[in-house]
């Protein structure tokens, strides 16, 4: 004869099933986290692709237009080179480079009845924030070749991080 004291049971008591829930929450917990970092990590990469890409358009760009330029010049109309901004005379009048708001630009300048302004102007959005031109020479008139120092923000990790882009105008090109 069995004893009332001893019972099968069949299923699980209130102990177990707290236990599942507490092991269920810290899994799906830890899960979450990994999730949402991952998706974290791939927006940067993808913001630092964009970036790398507005680079590579702003150098090609640089390149072009100062291989294409006459010369380098002081002063158009109320814009003036500086380390910050450079001018340059093209076959179409004058061109500028430097930051225009936050981002690196490069317009043209039109002179339209006597005043100057700005004509077209295409943007990069390249996550730099300063920009600093250096001439191969003391003199603009006698200047070949400019070098441009981008450096960025402090980004998040503390780094500084730094470009330097150089062209050189077109050989046998005559001095303005």
């Amino acid at each position: 004869m069995k004893s009332p004291r001893f019972r099968e049971t069949t299923g699980a008591t209130i102990i177990d099933m707290l236990v599942y829930v507490i092991i269920s929450a810290v899994i799906l917990n830890l899960s979450m986290a990994a999730f949402l970092r991952t998706g974290r990590i791939a927006s940067t990469g993808t913001e630092r692709i964009v970036d790398a890409h507005a680079l590579q358009r702003f150098s090609e760009s640089f390149t072009r237009t100062v291989r294409s330029a006459d010369g380098f010049v002081d002063q158009v109309g109320p814009f003036a080179s500086s380390g910050k901004l450079l001018l340059l005379k093209t076959a179409n009048g004058h061109t500028g480079i430097g930051f225009a708001g936050e981002k690196l630009a490069i317009w043209d300048i039109e002179q339209v009845d006597g005043a100057f302004r700005t004509g077209v102007v295409r943007t990069f959005d390249t996550g730099y924030s300063q920009i600093t031109f250096a001439l191969d020479a003391e003199h603009r008139g006698e200047a070949r070749r400019v070098a441009a120092q981008l450096v960025a923000a402090e980004s998040a990790d503390d780094e500084t991080k730094s470009r330097t882009l150089v062209a050189t105008l077109r050989v046998g090109r005559a001095l303005p």
